[in-house]
């Protein structure tokens, strides 16, 4: 239930999932430079999306509990450096490129709190999951002096969730 007096209730979980992950990565490394492209494809199969449960606090009524969701990412990264530049110094350099991706039927009806009236009329079908997100990391490490080193350094990440965008609007019960 939702409030103190009501308890709560311990479910076990069927977990039933696989996780698959591949990679491939190409590169080129000298005294002076090392360069490297890696590609990586995963993917999330769950074979239990939804939990069917008794409720006591509706009655014993059917409730659901959503569990995680299939779902593909895959990855582009690439790296390199340049050594042996002027002042010892070195250039590290990181870029990232990544997409998250799952659809997801939305439920038509849950059980709500009043009891009574069940739907949840989203506003969409399906919610459809889609997150892009980009990294990239400089950094430059030099010898000034016999015993003076310095690090200079950069980092940027950008997200972008372009997922549905989902409002529930139950009807008064």
């Amino acid at each position: 239930g939702t409030s103190p007096g009501n308890g709560f209730t311990d479910l076990p979980v069927p977990i039933d999932w696989t996780q698959r992950n591949y990679s491939a990565e190409v590169g080129h490394s000298t005294r002076r430079s090392h360069f490297a492209v890696n590609l990586m494809y995963s993917t999330f199969e769950n074979e239990n999306e939804v939990l069917r449960w008794s409720n006591r606090f509706f009655l014993n009524g059917l409730d659901s509990s959503f569990l995680p969701p299939e779902n593909q990412m895959w990855r582009i990264a690439m790296n390199g450096n340049l050594r042996q530049l002027p002042l010892e110094s070195t250039l590290a350099a990181r870029f990232t490129y990544s997409q998250l991706t799952n659809e997801v039927g939305m439920p038509t009806t849950m059980l709500s709190t009043g009891g009574t009236n069940p739907a949840t009329n989203p506003s969409s079908p399906s919610f459809e999951g889609d997150i892009t997100k980009m990294t990239l990391g400089l950094a430059l490490n030099s010898r000034l002096a016999r015993a003076l080193d310095s690090k200079v350094y950069f980092n940027w990440i950008k997200e972008e969730n372009d997922s549905t965008h989902i409002s529930f609007s139950p009807a008064a019960g």
